[in-house]
């Protein structure tokens, strides 16, 4: 027959055999929940370099367009005559030269980068008419492992500012519609334009005539 203090010293290495692995187990679930945790920082990081990239090809854009749009035809018409959504479209088209195809983040090679749709620009001139502020959507989510990080949406879109340091107004003569009342070449907003007799005089639906 088995001593009262047999099984008492059974029971109290049974208790700290449980306790062994209850710590054992506490230690193990903590380090992958550290370890899940640094993946996620190093993801965040990382997607901020992307972000970076990106704003970076989208400042770029937006030079190459201004400059575009500052233009004439050999006819003398303006060749941005909607002057906010035709920037807007050719700075979508010079990024997707910049990020070839708008896919291409090869790049980032520790990274798997998934373009969710094409960019999508919309150019705002400030009611002065010195600043241009251009928002970007153009979702993407980066992965890394399990972790994954969103950039670019409707909610937070890519954006960037160009200040416009000409003149904010056309020295020309013009009638009650906005239309000009000489022929006249003028610049103005980084532009360069041409008006003939009868020509609005407008940028943006906007009359820019002093």
């Amino acid at each position: 027959m088995v001593k009262r203090g047999q099984i008492t010293a059974f029971v109290v290495v049974g208790l700290l055999i449980l306790v062994v692995i209850g710590i054992a187990l506490f230690i193990g679930q903590r380090s992958v929940s550290q370890s899940k945790t640094t993946v996620a920082e190093t993801v965040s990081y990382e997607a901020l370099d992307v972000k970076n990239y990106i704003e970076t090809c989208l400042d770029q854009s937006v030079d190459g367009a201004v400059d575009y749009c500052s233009g004439t035809f050999a006819t003398g018409g303006p060749k941005c005559p909607d002057y906010e959504p035709d920037i807007a479209e050719k700075v979508e088209e010079d990024f997707c030269d910049c990020i070839e195809g708008c896919t291409d983040f090869s790049t980032f090679k520790s990274l798997d980068i998934e373009v969710k749709s094409q960019p999508d620009v919309q150019v705002i001139m400030t009611a002065d008419k010195k600043t241009l502020n251009i928002l970007m959507v153009y979702p993407l989510v980066v992965k890394k492992g399990d972790s994954e990080f969103v950039l670019g949406t409707v909610d937070s879109p890519f954006s960037t500012k160009y200040e416009l340091e000409e003149t904010a107004c056309v020295q020309i003569d013009v009638d009650s519609s906005c239309k000009a009342k000489e022929a006249k070449q003028v610049e103005i907003l980084g532009l360069r334009l041409n008006y003939n007799i009868g020509d609005k005089v407008a940028i943006g639906g906007s009359c820019i005539a002093c």
